[in-house]
């Protein structure tokens, strides 16, 4: 019995990490948001995205995913989501400037960023759930 409840817990647990991955992988592609943000002018909803994202995204769903990984993937993790940090930095301060020119660069950066992350999803959760090819996005 004891058996049993330890593996129904990891099936759980891979359930949600598998959701907290393919939640990125959706938001990746979302990421041209900021692009038609700033071609638009509305350059304070360009902040207001950036500032969301690191609330919702980076640390409600990249690192709380990022817990459950383990070694070199754990730490490439953490370094990537230091540098989704900075690209989301880097938008809210060109947004603040009024540079709507620079802002696809970096959202393809973050965008770019954010993939490396779901490139590091473990192997078993592919084998179990399937997964989309990162390079389809």
């Amino acid at each position: 019995m004891d058996e049993y409840q330890k593996l129904k817990q990891q099936e759980l647990k891979d359930q949600n990490l598998y959701g907290q991955f393919e939640s990125l992988r959706e938001r990746a592609a979302q990421t041209g948001e900021f692009d038609k943000l700033a071609e638009s002018g509305k350059l304070k909803e360009v902040s207001n995205l950036a500032l969301a994202w690191d609330s919702n995204i980076r640390k409600d769903v990249l690192d709380k995913a990022n817990e459950q990984l383990k070694g070199a993937d754990k730490d490439a993790g953490a370094k990537i989501s230091k540098v989704v940090l900075e690209d989301l930095k880097k938008l809210d301060k060109l947004a603040k400037a009024g540079s709507s020119d620079e802002v696809a660069g970096v959202s393809a950066a973050l965008r770019g960023h954010v993939l490396e992350f779901v490139a590091l999803e473990p192997q078993r959760l592919i084998n179990r759930f399937g997964g989309s090819d990162v390079g389809d996005l």
